[in-house]
């Protein structure tokens, strides 16, 4: 009976223990997971950020026209380059340039 006893004790003592570890398993796991999880959320975050300025960077430029003291300062070479065009016929029909400054979009 005493024999029975000890060996009981013995596998709770055995199961208590294995429960431990099964219990240190599963917070280590859950940890790595956490870190992971966090590592590619800050991956994606950044990436995201990343295609954003790319984004916010195009819209810049494609919005972009010279403002006035720009105008002025390359009001030559604007008309130098519309009569270069008209010459050589690249851009089309010579009738649509009118003035140096609309054939290139500027104010």
């Amino acid at each position: 009976m005493e024999e029975k006893r000890h060996r009981e004790i013995r596998e709770k003592e055995l199961n208590d223990e294995q429960a431990s570890m099964w219990s240190k398993d599963y917070k280590n796991y859950s940890e790595e997971e956490r870190r992971l999880h966090d590592k590619i959320n800050k991956i994606n975050k950044d990436n995201q950020e990343f295609l954003r300025k790319q984004m916010d960077e195009k819209q810049a430029k494609i919005g972009k026209k010279m403002n006035k003291q720009e105008f002025l300062l390359n009001k030559p070479l604007l008309k130098e380059i519309n009569n270069k065009m008209r010459n050589t016929h690249y851009s089309g029909s010579p009738s649509k340039m009118g003035d140096g400054a609309s054939a290139i979009g500027a104010n």
